[in-house]
């Protein structure tokens, strides 16, 4: 693997059951609007590679779809968003970014994630002035869970945060095969051409 860091500080808080589904290279784009906690309350792709952080802060499963909710019910015990430790498993690099401002375009990939149709159009509604942010992201499993201290700073509803330890990158797999990962990234493109 190249990576332009051998270490990161940089967490992206994400549901757990999504961050499974990135894992198991079922789906490769991340949609946010924004955490609440935000410096500017909105949400920005300002780092180009990130660990996942993975929480079941605002996670339910009416909001998943039904075919994904088996792998929400494995994590429903772990991560405990109480214990005192995060496992940190994978990191991702952002490959492509766009934005979606209309209704049809969510549409045209409602195949490509685990959100309910009705979810992710309410993520697109609120606060419509913005767009919903798509980050097409290759996922890589590091070399060895890394256990890290919970503090009271990783709390709260805000999508990036500075870890106080710094995960080693180094030995990182990815998820998927180069040619499994081009053929997925391709159909989202080929939505949009």
């Amino acid at each position: 693997m190249t990576s332009t860091s051998a270490i990161s500080n940089i967490a992206l808080k994400e549901w757990a059951v999504t961050i499974d589904t990135l894992a198991a290279g079922m789906q490769i784009m991340l949609l946010r609007k924004g955490g609440i906690h935000e410096s500017d309350k909105d949400f920005e792709l300002i780092y180009p590679e990130f660990v996942l952080f993975p929480t079941l802060e605002h996670q339910r499963p009416d909001l998943i779809k039904a075919e994904f909710r088996s792998m929400m019910d494995r994590r429903e015990k772990s991560p405990n968003d109480h214990d005192d430790h995060i496992n940190i498993d994978f990191f991702a690099r952002v490959v492509d970014k766009f934005e979606i401002r209309e209704p049809k375009e969510l549409d045209m990939i409602k195949s490509h994630h685990l959100y309910t149709d009705e979810y992710a159009l309410s993520r697109l509604k609120w606060r419509p002035k913005l767009p919903l942010s798509v980050a097409i992201v290759r996922i890589y499993k590091l070399n060895r869970t890394q256990s890290i201290a919970r503090i009271p700073e990783y709390g709260g509803c805000k999508s990036w945060v500075p870890l106080a330890e710094f995960v080693d990158l180094d030995g990182s797999s990815p998820v998927l095969t180069d040619f499994a990962f081009n053929e997925k990234k391709e159909a989202i493109h080929h939505i949009f051409e």
